[in-house]
């Protein structure tokens, strides 16, 4: 039986994204990790040129990265200094916003091609992750990837620094269909585990 175009290209994202996450590095929660994970993405050609949102300061160095492969970045950041230093790393921001992605309005940002992540949702707080779905879900274009490294836990863990990988389900899948969705590194017994998504939206 000859697979489905739509199985073989989750195939192939999964197959990119597993490789890109091998040559990253053995922390896969440090800037690094992230950094290699994207670069590794981008020069699989499974990330293409278009217009991205980093929407968190603490992501500057995502930002400089994405804009030196000649993505239009867009950028937000609640307190401004990130936005400082992805320019004084070399970005060029198409748009940037000195606050929090939550309240500034969707269409002033989008919409995108590309959301990546590694440092928003973990950040907020349970009632604010609700919004942080519907909000990606507004701000991509169709068929647009939300592609990021979500720090999750098994059940009995500390939020809001990491959620439960069925809440993490609930709350996306009804806006984006996975292509990837699996962890970055061997779990750690008792430990908060980062996970790989390549989530396209519906």
């Amino acid at each position: 039986m000859t697979p489905s175009p739509t199985a073989t290209k989750k195939s192939s994202a999964a197959r990119v994204a597993s490789t890109a996450a091998a040559g990253a590095g053995s922390d896969p929660f440090s800037p690094e990790f992230a950094r290699r994970w994207f670069t590794g993405l981008i020069e699989a050609g499974f990330l293409t040129q278009g217009t991205v949102l980093v929407p968190c300061g603490a992501m500057a160095g995502i930002a400089a990265l994405f804009s030196s492969k000649g993505f239009q970045v867009k950028m937000t950041d609640g307190e401004g200094a990130g936005l400082a230093e992805a320019r004084a790393a070399g970005a060029k921001l198409a748009a940037a916003f000195d606050e929090p992605l939550i309240r500034v309005k969707p269409w002033h940002l989008g919409p995108v091609d590309l959301i990546v992540d590694t440092a928003l949702l973990q950040s907020l707080t349970p009632e604010e992750r609700f919004v942080y779905a519907n909000r990606m879900g507004r701000l991509l274009a169709p068929g647009g990837l939300l592609v990021g490294l979500f720090r999750l836990e098994s059940p009995g863990g500390a939020p809001p620094y990491a959620m439960e990988e069925d809440a993490f389900r609930r709350m996306l899948l009804r806006y984006f269909v996975p292509e990837v969705l699996k962890p970055a590194a061997e779990q750690k017994p008792g430990g908060d585990t980062a996970w790989m998504a390549v989530l396209r939206h519906k």
